[in-house]
């Protein structure tokens, strides 16, 4: 292997990944951000790996590397191991949030509220009542490999009684290599307690068509009926007469409206400010303060620290911060308040300012991406394999669509006919991925639950480890005669799982998870078009869409080698075609299932 490439983990090169090594080496070396669409199996891990190592260890610089979920930041730290036998000189570690790598019998449902472990957490410390960190305080001597994952260093720590996040995150500051979850970049109050250099850092985004979302997720915030009412209890039990106050102003405002609608932020903070003569400011601390003395009481009685009237100060500070943010608008639904966040610059400008240079990864962005995130120059690459086209069949049927318009159970059983014929040609994995669970629902009325093939059905709100399992009897499944996975697009199984050999030889998208047309979706598109004219749908929610299709639709390949069919149920992805990743875009078209039927046979054969 030429030294250019000394750190690149195989053997051999494979097609277009000498190029990927080039770019991002240039673009590290250069301080600029570049932005990355591949498809899964390329192997953007260890290019980006190879050439970060580069220059890293030409700038002195170290990698930070973040992830959606556990399974992306393994993938990492184990290609790194396979570097680092031969470059013994580079270390890393992958590290979860606390509460997953905590050893203490914490009950599940305190484990889950991220926010209540990290105070029970603090707590405990503080009282010296956690048998861990007391050890971990000792500075005992505990080996940990050069290169580790958060799995691993929880095996060790149990062996010796100290705190595996204590631990990792001694180590974070020596390690060459860190993978964590996105939250640890951009959250600031998190970031700024590792007590990291962002500019001695090169930041790689895995899975980068995540970012968006999560970063307005963090900058929204929702109070209900219900939460108020809570709050309203608690405040009475700790003689709280401001959240009684407020809490109360607010339930009667929420339960007398029905419909949907846009509140200003003026009428809001004129109903907080009803009964008590205090600035938003001043309101939002005083609950947080009360609100914090209420959870540290409960985490040392071992209870779940959580605290409805700092919930209700959080809502008003996010307020007060955003009185002159027009990226927030406030919506009135049944039972519920949201002050959301339409724009997620707010956050992502910060992040890619913050550090050396980065490097976005993902199967699905485009050129756009850049300028939905904030970054005012960057470079855009798409990469792929030679995909001939007897390996790929991407086909749409224009009979059918899950246009809001146009659902109906007519709709869904022409649609059925499409999974029925295909599940009747290919005796392998096929994973049918819909719009939404309403479009799931319907498929399932219409009579694809009667398929003569075991079918697992991902059933919304399934808790992960179910998930987990599920997928795996699914595989088992499909290489032993074939079975079928009914899921959503967004959902478990269409994004960061791998189906290789003849586990999916088969995606079929029913529909285009466009979101539903309501108020809130109408107020988004209308910030749009004032921050990007002619561009605000295609920005809202078209790509955020099609990149949800396009992540489903990359289950099916996933290597060079792969042959698969993509079945598009939905005539609108001619339209938007153009826009999904190059080796996927719509080729055939049909208007009946005999077609299809004949299609796959002749793809198959």
């Amino acid at each position: 292997m030429p030294s250019n490439f000394k750190y690149f983990p195989y053997e051999k090169l494979r097609y277009n990944q000498a190029e990927l090594i080039r770019s991002a080496k240039e673009a590290i070396i250069n301080k600029k951000h570049l932005i990355v669409r591949a498809p899964a199996g390329f192997g953007k891990t260890p290019c980006i790996l190879a050439a970060a190592l580069q220059a890293a260890e030409k700038l002195n610089l170290k990698i930070m590397w973040i992830c959606r979920t556990h399974r992306e930041s393994d993938r990492v730290i184990d290609e790194v191991k396979k570097i680092s036998t031969k470059h013994t000189w580079i270390s890393g570690l992958s590290i979860r949030a606390r509460s997953e790598m905590c050893l203490l019998p914490i009950d599940s449902e305190i484990r889950r509220e991220v926010e209540a472990f990290s105070i029970m957490c603090s707590e405990l410390k503080k009282a010296g009542k956690c048998p861990y960190y007391n050890e971990t305080k000792k500075k005992v001597k505990v080996y940990l490999p050069k290169v580790t994952s958060a799995s691993e260093i929880i095996e060790i720590c149990s062996k010796h009684s100290t705190c595996p996040y204590e631990m990792a995150r001694r180590q974070l500051p020596k390690s060459t290599i860190i993978a964590l979850n996105y939250l640890y970049a951009l959250k600031p109050e998190i970031f700024n307690k590792l007590q990291l250099n962002g500019s001695s850092y090169i930041l790689i985004i895995d899975e980068a068509h995540n970012l968006p979302e999560i970063a307005t997720q963090i900058l929204s915030e929702k109070i209900t009926a219900n939460s108020l009412r809570q709050t309203v209890a608690e405040a009475e039990k700790h003689g709280v007469e401001l959240a009684i106050n407020i809490g109360t102003q607010l339930l009667k405002f929420i339960e007398k409206e029905t419909e949907e609608k846009i509140i200003s932020k003026k009428q809001l903070t004129n109903i907080i400010k009803k009964s008590v003569q205090m600035e938003l400011s001043d309101i939002a601390n005083a609950l947080l303060i009360k609100g914090l003395e209420i959870r540290r009481k409960l985490a040392l009685k071992g209870k779940l620290p959580r605290s409805h009237i700092h919930h209700l100060g959080k809502f008003i500070a996010l307020l007060q911060t955003s009185l002159k943010k027009p990226e927030h608008t406030i919506i009135l639904r049944s039972g519920e308040l949201e002050l959301v966040c339409f724009d997620p610059r707010r956050l992502t400008r910060k992040l890619y300012k913050k550090f050396h240079s980065t490097i976005s990864l993902s199967g699905t962005i485009n050129a756009d991406y850049g300028e939905i995130v904030g970054i005012k120059s960057s470079k855009y690459m798409e990469l792929s394999f030679n995909y001939s086209s007897d390996q790929v069949l991407p086909i749409v049927a224009t009979n059918v669509t899950s246009d809001y318009d146009m659902r109906s159970p007519t709709m869904y059983r022409k649609m059925a006919e499409y999974i029925i014929v295909t599940a009747e040609v290919v005796n392998s994995g096929i994973g049918v991925f819909t719009a939404s669970y309403e479009v799931l629902n319907g498929l399932i009325n219409a009579g694809v639950i009667n398929i003569k093939k075991p079918m697992f059905i991902e059933r919304e709100g399934l808790p992960s480890r179910m998930s987990e399992h599920q997928i795996r009897q699914f595989k088992e499944k499909a290489k032993r005669g074939g079975a079928i996975y009914l899921g959503v697009c967004g959902g478990r199984a269409s994004e960061g799982e791998d189906f290789p050999g003849s586990e999916m030889d088969v995606v079929i998208l029913a529909g285009i998870p466009f979101p539903e047309p309501t108020l809130t979706l109408k107020a988004k598109v209308e910030y749009y078009e004032k921050r990007f004219p002619r561009k605000a749908r295609l920005y809202s929610y078209i790509l955020p869409s099609l990149w949800k299709a396009a992540q489903a639709a990359g289950r099916v390949m996933r290597g060079p080698d792969d042959r698969g069919a993509i079945i598009y149920l939905d005539k609108r992805y001619l339209k938007y075609g153009n826009l999904m990743p190059t080796w996927m875009r719509p080729r055939k078209t049909i208007k009946e299932a005999a077609e299809l039927k004949e299609e796959l046979c002749l793809f198959f054969a």
